[in-house]
């Protein structure tokens, strides 16, 4: 972890109404808030508790045993190097401990001093603060008013996105060299949209609309995941798409995908792999047959 993160408000509903937003905060100036622990079944919402209800109920025991281990070495630690003698969860330092930010500037916390590492973990687990900005869309943090800014890992993240995006255009670029193929890939990505008789500057237009899509990131990985695909896979799944949109396969009541009387799984993903074993070659070829018929 950085030894800085900056607290930085999050612009809500009201912001967008009184303008606020447009300098990326949601509370008017002036104005101060002051954050404590909330509690759960007599203990506080430290943080810093190996044996908070969070962690009770976690089921995967290996990862539970490495969360207990880790907060509660944390915990001794900043024990000792705070000043405070207990962090516990049912210590009384909790009653008067609180986090006072101030609209007009964010509040920075370094990490390498142990009161503010306190604040830190006292603010995520009481979701007064998402622990990045991406996170304040999840709905454990709906009611969070500030996001957690570590300028190394944004920076980062955004190097990162920038190699995917431009070895994406590098792929689509040698793709536009083969009208067929990009039918074929644009099929395997969106469906019927693609269609044969298209120009190729349309096609590539299409598929860079595709990977510019910034409401949908993840279609950077699905791009270049099917650039790697040969003909046959990108063919195959083509035709279960399009037998799953026109209903000749078609999703039942019970949870299950079927044709006829003949399950083929309980979502998209089972039905390809389901397809592509040897005792269902028959089924697969009579669904392609199906398909192209129509």
């Amino acid at each position: 972890m950085s030894n800085i993160i900056t607290i930085k408000q999050i612009p809500d509903e009201l912001a967008v109404l009184t303008g606020l937003d447009k300098y990326n905060r949601s509370k008017m100036p002036g104005t101060t808030d002051f954050l404590q622990v909330g509690e759960i079944a007599g203990r506080k919402v430290t943080g810093l508790d190996e044996d908070s209800f969070e962690i009770q109920i976690m089921t995967d025991e290996e990862e539970k045993a490495k969360k207990v281990s880790f907060l509660k070495n944390l915990r001794e630690s900043l024990q000792k190097s705070s000043g405070v003698p207990d962090l516990s969860a049912t210590s009384a330092f909790w009653d008067s401990f609180g986090i006072r930010l101030s609209a007009d500037a964010d509040l920075v916390l370094n990490m390498a001093v142990p009161m503010d590492v306190i604040k830190y973990y006292a603010m995520v687990a009481n979701n007064y603060a998402a622990p990045d900005k991406n996170s304040a869309s999840l709905p454990k943090y709906r009611f969070a008013k500030y996001y957690c800014y570590v300028e190394e890992r944004v920076n980062s993240e955004e190097v990162s996105t920038q190699k995917v995006r431009d070895k994406a255009r590098s792929e689509l670029l040698k793709l536009s060299e083969n009208k067929d193929l990009m039918v074929l890939v644009g099929k395997y990505l969106e469906g019927d949209k693609y269609k044969v008789g298209m120009k190729s500057d349309t096609l590539y237009k299409m598929l860079s609309d595709y990977i510019q899509n910034v409401k949908e990131p993840e279609n950077l990985k699905r791009f270049l995941k099917a650039t790697t695909v040969d003909i046959e896979e990108l063919q195959y799944k083509i035709v279960i798409d399009r037998a799953i949109k026109k209903r000749v396969i078609k999703y039942h009541r019970d949870g299950y995908y079927q044709r006829g009387n003949v399950t083929l799984g309980k979502n998209p993903f089972e039905v390809y792999e389901n397809l592509k074993k040897p005792e269902f070659a028959t089924e697969f070829l009579s669904i392609k047959d199906e398909v192209d018929s129509e």
